[in-house]
């Protein structure tokens, strides 16, 4: 009615969000953020060099991605050059062969979710994904996996997930979405110290703004 033009700009930030998912993931295998925590209080930690402790390279990791939209697709290729395992997990989505080529592996989301040391959460908040990482899925994963979430804080059960990071249950966590935001002083991810919280980031970037303003 004021002649204001609105466009939906659908995409827009998909390789800030796949930029800064692989990271997320690199500070939480090579222990960037145990590291830099020590440091900062001072401690040199000698501890990070010995082979029981130190990180883990990504090659030598299967990665399963869940979700194959245009962020996904794109977390793909940004691993690829690491040669990690990739495993997707899409029941909407179909590998390419350029992916088949290059060793990806389609799993169902249970079949992903064993397998994988890393788990990226790239998939759209519909009914039967609201709470898809609660007890019973974390049961199913590695007892060092590591979970990056990217997308939405409904994809998760917060209690479920927050319960098995404190007791070892599961290796680490890279949280950027909440179910509440900003996150309340009473949230249980806080003071975990195998977790790295940031406050919904992952798809701001000065790219972002000018692609979508364009």
């Amino acid at each position: 009615a004021h002649g204001i033009t609105v466009a939906n700009t659908p995409g827009r930030n998909a390789s800030a969000v796949a930029e800064f998912t692989i990271g997320t993931i690199l500070a939480e295998t090579r222990k960037i953020r145990l590291g830099h925590g020590e440091l900062s209080q001072g401690n040199w930690c000698d501890d990070l060099y010995r082979a029981d402790t130190t990180g883990r390279e990504l090659k030598e990791l299967t990665v399963g991605v869940v979700g194959y939209g245009a962020i996904g697709r794109l977390v793909v290729g940004y691993l690829k050059p690491f040669g990690c395992k990739i495993i997707v997990s899409d029941p909407f989505a179909q590998l390419t062969a350029e992916d088949e080529t290059d060793g990806v592996v389609a799993l169902d989301l249970e079949g992903l979710m064993r397998q994988s040391d890393v788990i990226t959460l790239h998939t759209k908040v519909t009914p039967d994904t609201v709470n898809m990482i609660n007890a019973e899925s974390i049961a199913k994963m590695k007892n060092d996996a590591i979970i990056i979430n990217t997308t939405r804080g409904s994809l998760w059960d917060e209690t479920a997930l927050a319960s098995a990071l404190s007791d070892g249950r599961l290796g680490g966590a890279a949280l950027d979405t909440f179910m509440t935001e900003p996150l309340p002083e009473s949230s249980p991810f806080f003071g975990l110290p195998n977790v790295t919280l940031t406050p919904h980031i992952a798809g701001a970037s000065v790219y972002t703004v000018t692609y979508a303003a364009q």
